[in-house]
């Protein structure tokens, strides 16, 4: 597509949408770096998607790409025992399973809800394994669980 349309004083070029497209890759995604460097304002950006369907696919693209590989990130580091990473992930991508519905693992008063203790096997190419794992209820002692 070689068209050119001026957009509050900024021409969309081939050029101009091949240079804002590899700055959006570039940054993650975040627009506003992009509009920066490649020296256009948001209002033109966002003028672009709206007027150039292949240009929104293309930024659409581009920032889904960002978000699966933050996405692939913090399943890594739940998965190399990263706490923190665990409760995000599965506050965010197990909610059907109740995770996230009161918090950060809490229950209805505010409480833990439930506490899970996974031993994960040493090396990452046993994935057929499941997890063993232990879950106490509000008050229960992991002695009692035991017994």
């Amino acid at each position: 597509m070689s068209a050119s349309l001026k957009l509050l004083g900024t021409m969309y070029t081939d050029e101009k949408r091949d240079q804002v497209l590899a700055l959006l890759k570039a940054s993650g995604g975040h627009v506003q770096n992009t509009c920066e460097a490649a020296g256009i304002r948001r209002s033109t950006f966002y003028n672009w998607v709206k007027q150039y369907p292949e240009f929104g696919e293309m930024v659409t693209e581009i920032v889904e790409g960002a978000i699966d590989n933050v996405e692939a990130a913090v399943y890594r580091d739940a998965l190399s025992g990263n706490v923190t990473a665990q409760m995000y992930y599965l506050n965010n991508r197990a909610r059907h399973r109740g995770y996230g519905q009161h918090g950060l693992f809490g229950g209805d008063n505010g409480g833990v809800k439930r506490i899970i203790i996974m031993e994960m096997p040493e090396n990452p190419m046993f994935t057929d394994m499941a997890p063993e794992y232990l879950e106490l209820a509000p008050g229960e002692s992991s002695q009692e669980q035991k017994e």
